[in-house]
């Protein structure tokens, strides 16, 4: 698929092998990451349970203040089969990918916006950002922090997400968000990142 397509994504599967207890006991930071691509199945799984809509009056997985749903969800590929590097913004209403910048884009987003992330050879790459408008009508200055809240419980999921599946996954909160502007559309400030791919076999020590 080219950078610039549409993608619809794989239909999410509602159901899984292991239980929460177990995938909550199991989860850790893992920032080794195997040389082997994430499919195009699992990257539409780990965007469902960031951000999939769950209800027809459109609820999500994670929870929003007001329901206003700020959060809007970009995915860096490196490695995903039938998927071109590039980056791409999820739409949870289709459940769909829209491409919105070329493999070079990705490259300078890897490099750029995310501080410690240029470090780890992940398959993919999730940036959460989010609309501070909407927010500040109802919180005032509390919108910043209920954004931040928000963009916690969706990473969570990510986490949560991948541990089910067998993957490798490291949340990464320091982001250089003016340079994260070059990348996304005007008036979303990126507030944090997950970085998925097939786990090397070294975990790390660190929570």
């Amino acid at each position: 698929m080219s950078a610039f397509d549409t993608v619809t994504l794989p239909d999410p599967v509602p159901t899984g092998e292991s239980s929460l207890e177990h995938i909550l006991a199991t989860r850790r930071s893992d920032r080794s990451f195997a040389m082997t691509p994430l499919t195009l199945q699992q990257v539409g799984q780990l965007l469902w349970a960031c951000q999939g809509v769950t209800s027809e009056d459109g609820k999500r997985t994670a929870p929003s203040a007001f329901g206003l749903f700020s959060l809007s969800i970009y995915v860096a590929p490196r490695i995903v089969t039938s998927l071109d590097q590039g980056l791409y913004r999820y739409i949870p209403a289709q459940h769909q990918l829209e491409g919105v910048g070329s493999d070079k884009d990705m490259y300078r987003f890897i490099a750029e916006v995310l501080v410690e992330g240029s470090t780890y050879d992940s398959a993919a790459d999730f940036l959460l950002t989010g609309s501070l408008p909407p927010l500040k009508e109802k919180k005032g200055d509390f919108a910043l922090p209920e954004l931040c809240l928000e963009a916690g419980h969706a990473a969570q999921n990510v986490l949560l997400q991948a541990t089910s599946l067998g993957l490798a996954s490291v949340p990464i909160g320091a982001i250089h968000a003016e340079q994260a502007k070059e990348f996304i559309a005007e008036g979303l400030d990126a507030v944090y990142a997950v970085q998925v791919g097939h786990p090397a076999g070294i975990s790390s020590d660190r929570p």
